[in-house]
């Protein structure tokens, strides 16, 4: 699947699947793969528990700050209208 086709959701089900099948590769992948397709609710991910066994990685960091910012940019959108 490319980035920015697909469903973002349900993208993010395969990443909490990988995680709790400890593939943490996988769920990584998964879960920039989501934010990409246009998934980004940050204060979902951030407090998850299906994605606990990646919430200490340096990248699982990195792409929750991506999903962070993707969401503010967001809000500043929807408040311009």
């Amino acid at each position: 699947m490319k980035a920015g086709t697909g469903d973002g959701e349900i993208t993010y089900k395969f990443a909490q699947v990988y995680d709790a099948l400890g593939d943490k590769q996988s769920a990584l992948r998964a879960l920039d793969l989501s934010v990409q397709q246009g998934f980004f609710c940050y204060p979902y991910f951030a407090t998850d528990p299906l994605l606990k066994a990646i919430r200490d990685e340096p990248e699982c960091a990195r792409i929750l700050e991506k999903a962070r910012q993707r969401q503010y940019a967001f809000k500043i959108t929807l408040q311009a209208n």
